[in-house]
């Protein structure tokens, strides 16, 4: 007997993120001009190269940076940015950040893992009057575009010369929900909120995608027979491993993921016969989902829950 969830758990995440470029007369030498932090905009090319891989942070030996984040570009461009933007109006300059790894963290205040790329430009590599900027996959596959800006947020003009280098820094958000999503599928009410939210083995390596183990990750996704926890925490109860997932294929523009989560006869059947929440990773962070009443399952039964991640740019 399979008991399936055929209608999806719907969830949903949000990404944003900020540039700031800094000058000096040598590399390690005192800024003489710093523009301060200003935001981007995310790009729709952006939302759809961000579900291809995993987003490791540096302070994980086994990840890999992600190829959607490999370029940051300079231009001379002056029209505002745009959700059809795949490329600066007028490049000047560009910067790899091939095996650059960011630097992560996660603000629990504001609620979002942060992860902040620097590079520097070699010695008048970025020369010119520069007026926009971008990162991305490559020049012509840009995840974010943005003016650059004053202290006030208007539009300027950056005077780079051949003596001076300029060093770049961007911090991309991921934002963690801090509302619980609930909705009724198939006869159950189900709850999921955030886990793990303060924990950085959690939130800094997994991709867009829907998985039950990230990429050299060490956790691995579980079932419960307890009680959802609160966003710091996880699912009580007795917990079982061991169940697989089939993501759907990716669609451009559709800016989500399908993963249905498989329980075959041998897996997950706890001792009271009940699932009654899992915790699994979704997207760049961790998941947990409360069943009510509880799901039956037995070595008679199979069961599939279906749950969508979404991701949309910051406002």
């Amino acid at each position: 007997m399979t008991n399936a969830l055929n209608s999806a758990i719907k969830i949903h995440t949000r990404i944003g993120g900020r540039f700031r470029l800094q000058i000096s007369l040598a590399p390690d030498a005192q800024i003489t001009r710093d523009t301060g932090w200003f935001d981007n905009h995310i790009t729709d090319n952006g939302l759809n190269i961000c579900h291809t891989d995993a987003l490791y942070g540096g302070n994980y030996a086994g990840g890999t940076v992600p190829t959607w984040v490999q370029a940051i570009c300079v231009g001379a461009g002056s029209s505002e940015p745009a959700d059809s933007d795949t490329q600066l109006e007028s490049l000047v300059a560009t910067a790899s950040l091939f095996n650059e790894y960011p630097v992560a963290s996660i603000n629990s205040s504001e609620r979002y893992l942060s992860l902040i790329w620097t590079k520097q430009f070699g010695l008048g590599e970025a020369a010119g009057n520069l007026t926009e900027i971008g990162i991305g996959g490559t020049e012509t596959s840009l995840l974010a575009r943005s003016l650059i800006k004053d202290g006030n947020g208007d539009p300027t003009a950056l005077v780079v010369t051949s003596d001076e280098y300029l060093t770049v820094s961007y911090e991309l958000r991921i934002f963690q929900p801090t509302e619980d999503f609930t909705g009724t599928i198939d006869g159950y009410s189900v709850t999921g909120r955030i886990s793990h939210a303060d924990n950085i083995d959690y939130w800094c390596y997994g991709g867009f995608g829907v998985t039950t183990a990230p990429q050299n990750f060490p956790q691995e996704a579980v079932l419960t027979d307890g009680a959802i926890g609160d966003i710091e925490d996880a699912p009580s109860g007795n917990e079982m491993k061991g169940f697989g997932v089939n993501r759907s294929t990716y669609v451009s523009g559709s800016f989500k993921h399908t993963g249905t989560y498989t329980l075959g006869t041998s897996a997950g059947n706890l001792a009271g016969g009940l699932i009654k929440a899992i915790d699994v990773p979704l997207g760049v962070g961790w998941w947990q989902f409360e069943f009510s009443p509880g799901i039956p399952k037995d070595n008679t039964r199979e069961v599939e829950i279906e749950v969508t991640l979404s991701w949309g740019r910051a406002s």
